[in-house]
């Protein structure tokens, strides 16, 4: 399992995602259920700040802490020139 870790991790671009935002999205759900099946650490905050390329400077920010650990949290990203 380490070793899809590794390869995972490998396959981050520079700015610290994966090459499409699905990517991202299942390489971040791989992770933390990585993390939780092997108890590396208990996680009880954390700040995730998402910026979507189409929208440079415009960012998101979704905080987990104890009190809404178990909420499902959707950050919507709208490219204004696919609303016309």
């Amino acid at each position: 399992m380490d070793r899809i870790v590794k390869w995972l991790n490998a396959q981050r671009l520079t700015d610290g995602g994966w090459a499409s935002t699905q990517d991202t999205a299942m390489a971040m759900k791989a992770l933390i259920e990585y993390t939780n099946r092997q108890r590396l650490r208990d996680v009880t905050q954390i700040t995730v700040t998402v910026e979507a390329t189409a929208l440079p400077g415009q960012t998101k920010t979704l905080h987990v802490n104890p009190k809404n650990l178990a909420t499902l949290q959707k950050i919507e990203v709208l490219c204004p020139k696919y609303l016309s």
